[in-house]
């Protein structure tokens, strides 16, 4: 499958479930609506986070995961099939929930370990007054930095693969870089020609809501951005995770990641 016929899939996929298009909306929207009091709640710069807003957002990530794992499944179904059977999507969200989970808790940690490397080389550096010491701790934060990009460029496809196949985390990844590696190229064009689109559609939606919020103030004018963003972002979630499951099914499934003998919802 090609850059182009896997957005032309993507935009096909988000037309026709229109149903799952509206669930995604609703979840968006009521994290958006209460957004609205929280954000009253953030602290200035270098205060600190009150506990409620800390939990509160701890919450909704945890709940996204759930609905990351309905949205991944139904769409799949919506390409094997033709349409996505929201009776499932809350089973869908609790079957790859842990194993979502956990991945994302690898990548981050990955990441966020690689991060502070390339952090703490520069700034052990930069004391000593030496420059040439600091142009070598630049160039070793710059590579240790190049290298997360590609462990992310790697990695990113892990839910698509963790779902597609419905396997564990281990796979899921070894899938994901195997899947990758086959389809660099096309792989990195799809996702430049994603967020184009993605940052095309959010400039006119960006454009109406500015152009909005002229006339309508206060209180009323933040609920109708927050509806604008809940619908750009519940349109661009199924586009998106069409696209790239399309594509992944189409060049990848069955040929990246091997099933494992782990029961369903387990890492």
């Amino acid at each position: 499958m090609g850059i182009i016929e896997a957005i032309k899939k993507g935009f096909g996929i988000a037309n026709k479930v229109l149903n799952l298009v509206l669930l995604v909306f609703v979840f968006n929207l009521i994290w958006n609506l209460a957004g609205i009091p929280m954000g009253r709640m953030t602290p200035p710069p270098g205060g600190t986070i009150p506990i409620a807003l800390a939990l509160i957002s701890v919450l909704f990530i945890l709940i996204s995961i759930l609905v990351q794992g309905g949205v991944l499944a139904s769409v799949k179904d919506a390409i094997k099939t033709g349409a996505a059977n929201l009776d499932k999507f809350i089973s869908y969200g609790k079957k790859f929930y842990v194993r979502l989970l956990g991945l994302g808790l690898i990548l981050v940690l990955v990441i966020g370990i690689l991060g502070l490397l390339s952090a703490l080389i520069i700034s052990l550096a930069a004391p000593s007054g030496s420059t040439i010491l600091f142009v070598i701790a630049l160039i070793g934060g710059i590579i240790i930095g190049g290298l997360g990009l590609y462990l992310v460029i790697l990695l990113f496809p892990a839910p698509y693969v963790l779902v597609a196949e419905d396997v564990g985390i281990i796979n899921a990844i070894k899938g994901s870089i195997k899947f990758v590696r086959a389809n660099l190229i096309k792989v990195l064009g799809l996702v430049v020609l994603l967020i184009l689109i993605s940052l095309g559609i959010g400039l006119v939606i960006g454009l109406i809501g500015g152009g909005l919020s002229l006339i309508i103030k206060g209180v009323a004018s933040q609920i109708l951005v927050g509806l604008l963003n809940s619908t750009l972002n519940a349109y661009l979630s199924v586009l998106v995770t069409g696209a790239m499951m399309s594509f992944y099914l189409a060049a990848g499934s069955n040929a990246s990641a091997a099933p494992e003998s782990t029961p369903s919802g387990q890492a």
